[in-house]
Formats: C-alpha cells, sequence, structure tokens
C-alpha cells in the first residue's frame, strides 16, 4: 500500500494542451487595429503612423507575449497571416483617418 501512495504522489500531472496561435485574418482584434489606424494618423504623417504600428507586431509577438504568457496572460499569442493581417487593418485604418481628416477639412495634430 506504500509504495502505491509513493507512486500516486509523483505522477505527473497531465499537462494541458499547447495554445494554438492565432492565425485568423480577421477576429476582434481587427476593429482595434483599424480603429487605432485611424487616431494615430491625426497624430503622424501616415507614413510614419504605419512604421509605427507595424513595428508593434514584432515586439508584441516576440517580447511583450512571452513575458504575459509567463503570468498566465494570453494576450499576442498571433501566428504571421494574424500579425500581417493587424498591419493590413492598421494601413485601412490610417488611409481611412486621413481621407476622413481632409474631408472634414480638420488639420491633423502633427501639423498644428
Amino acid at each position: 500500500m506504500l509504495y502505491h501512495d509513493h507512486m500516486l504522489a509523483h505522477q505527473s500531472k497531465p499537462r494541458a494542451a499547447p495554445l494554438e496561435r492565432n492565425a485568423r485574418l480577421f477576429d476582434n482584434w481587427s476593429l482595434v487595429h483599424f480603429t487605432n489606424g485611424v487616431w494615430i494618423s491625426w497624430l503622424f504623417p501616415a507614413l510614419v503612423a504605419w512604421l509605427i504600428m507595424a513595428a508593434w507586431e514584432p515586439l508584441e509577438t516576440q517580447l511583450v507575449s512571452p513575458l504575459l504568457m509567463r503570468r498566465g496572460i494570453v494576450f499576442g499569442y498571433e501566428a504571421l497571416p494574424n500579425s500581417l493581417s493587424d498591419i493590413v487593418f492598421d494601413g485601412f485604418g490610417i488611409i481611412v483617418g486621413t481621407l476622413l481628416a481632409h474631408a472634414l477639412h480638420v488639420t491633423p495634430l502633427f501639423l498644428r
């Protein structure tokens, strides 16, 4: 009986299946990227805005996501297709924000 108890106490717990990276081309975060693209286009010239937002993707997946994962927070756990689509949605937002500023005859903040 003691041997049996010893074996039960030292059995490894079953590991949870590893999470799959988000590879979807459209998800809730796509809307966030689009919206952020709109407002950031009012803060920076279009190319600078897009470069800032595109630079965020590798930072998110390679630095922020692993740090948060260690604390049990799943964030930015994306596959390449999702990261690339996020950059595309950023660009769409920047285009819409720029066109909106022109249509409303509003001077973007970076020009003030």
